[in-house]
């Protein structure tokens, strides 16, 4: 696949309504992390994904249909899966004891780091690993707290690419925290040790109508001629935030640039009502590109519910592929 070809590729839903349900003990089913089952040791769809107790892991057999097979990580969240010198590694948010259910609560500064850990069958997993944690001054958002997360490993020309988002930003309408920049990290090996930039590579930006709140998540897709980067800038505009997702490139995986015009999925009437969040690129082996995402119903806190949806890309004038059956509840 190459992004001369990406940029041209039309977008739909497979399913008008969720593949993934929010279950009635966690209002949010969120960061889905993808693995095919061309890659997958067992020929099966793995999907990594979080709630409000931990991650979650997924089964599928057509990518489309999931059952959940439990919780791998307790006091984790937006999960990355990444394959590796013949093992799998999970990388994630690591979050204090109750931190996400009393967020909202003032007074309560967030702190969070990003560990890995590693598996060969994506059912066992090894002990916590921590790659990187809060350290620069752009790490720390006064009376936030200090945040890292929204991690994504990519392996680059001779060394690893650790993506990242660090700092928070107060979504006024919602009620809740999100990341505000994104950082990039270094490393030899994929255990680390990171050297992180000085400098965050995207920042909000007052012109930016899609990113002048926030930055969001940054999922990366190393291509044939270039990088492709899924990012869902939030935005506040007219006292209402938004967030889609959006494709920028790169040459070198480190400067960015907008690659399109037009939000690759975008807020719509029903469950992706407010917001689009964190897009997780999976090439097929017919050409097409699923991203997998999830999205949120509704602004206040208290309202907005968050599932996981998917869309698929195909070259302009070929049929995406065929409709999702129903949705599948998170277990707590």
């Amino acid at each position: 696949m190459t992004l001369g070809a990406l940029v041209t590729y039309c977008w739909q839903d497979a399913s008008d309504a969720p593949l993934i349900h929010h279950s009635r003990l966690s209002p949010l089913i969120a960061d889905p992390a993808v693995v095919a089952p061309e890659q997958a040791p067992d020929g099966t769809w793995h999907l990594f994904a979080h709630s409000a107790w931990g991650i979650h892991h997924y089964r599928s057999a057509d990518g489309l249909s999931w059952n959940d097979h439990g919780i791998v990580v307790r006091r984790g969240m937006r999960p990355w899966i990444f394959s590796d010198g013949g093992a799998w590694r999970l990388v994630y948010e690591r979050f204090r004891a109750a931190a996400l259910a009393l967020t909202a609560l003032p007074g309560r500064p967030w702190w969070s780091c990003i560990e890995l850990r590693s598996s060969t069958d994506l059912r066992h997993w090894g002990p916590a690993r921590t790659l990187l944690e809060p350290s620069l001054p752009w790490h720390r958002s006064a009376g936030l707290g200090e945040a890292l997360g929204c991690p994504c490993i990519v392996k680059g020309d001779g060394r690893y690419h650790l993506y990242y988002s660090a700092g928070l930003v107060r979504v006024p309408d919602c009620g809740f925290n999100e990341p505000r920049c994104i950082g990039l990290a270094f490393a030899d090996r994929v255990e680390g040790p990171y050297a992180p930039a000085p400098e965050p590579i995207l920042e909000p930006d007052a012109g930016n109508a899609g990113a002048n709140l926030s930055r969001g998540a940054f999922r990366v897709l190393r291509l044939e001629d270039g990088w492709a980067g899924f990012e869902n800038g939030i935005s506040f505009h007219s006292g209402m935030s938004a967030s889609a997702l959006l494709l920028l490139r790169s040459v070198d995986g480190i400067r960015w640039e907008p690659a399109a015009s037009r939000p690759v999925v975008a807020p719509a009437p029903g469950w992706k009502r407010s917001h689009v969040y964190a897009g997780c690129p999976v090439p097929r082996v017919n050409g097409e590109l699923y991203l997998y995402y999830n999205a949120r119903n509704d602004w206040p806190l208290a309202r907005g519910r968050e599932n996981i949806g998917l869309a698929i890309g195909r070259p302009a004038g070929k049929e995406p592929a065929a409709v999702a059956r129903g949705p599948v509840e998170a277990s707590s």
